[in-house]
């Protein structure tokens, strides 16, 4: 019993136990900032991406355009902010190898399951679109 407390106690009294712990805080944060930083310019270009030309478009493309940058906008804040979480676990010293295959599994699993709901979405906007466009251009 002594032993396993002299194990479990004695890294907490060397100093460089702290020292690689306020290491690996700060480029955590260093981390986190730049997914900040990352996710905030490039939600600016999307937003001005989908902005182009909008006084030439009709107001059901803009709520398309709307709609398509606020996706992709999320779109890209869940992929840096998955890669800032893995960042992280690898930094200390978690293998992320098997968290990516078990992603891309799910995945996977996700996008045969959910194939045909796409495919009726897909093919229910379309007809929609075309009576919309159909209803206004009588």
């Amino acid at each position: 019993m002594k032993q396993l407390f002299i194990k479990f106690v004695e890294p907490l009294t060397k100093i460089e136990f702290y020292q690689n712990l306020l290491a690996n805080i700060l480029i955590i944060i260093a981390y986190i900032l730049l997914g900040m930083i990352v996710i905030a310019i490039s939600r600016k270009v999307v937003t001005k991406f989908f902005k182009v030309n909008e006084k030439k478009k009709t107001r059901y493309k803009i709520k398309r355009s709307e709609t398509l940058s606020t996706l992709v906008q999320n779109l890209i804040s869940y992929v840096v902010w998955f890669i800032v979480l893995t960042s992280v676990l690898s930094r200390f010293g978690i293998s992320v190898s098997a968290i990516l295959a078990g992603a891309g599994v799910v995945g996977l699993a996700v996008g045969f399951g959910a194939q045909t709901v796409v495919k009726d979405i897909i093919t229910g906007n379309s007809m929609s679109a075309i009576m919309f466009k159909l209803i206004h251009q009588v």
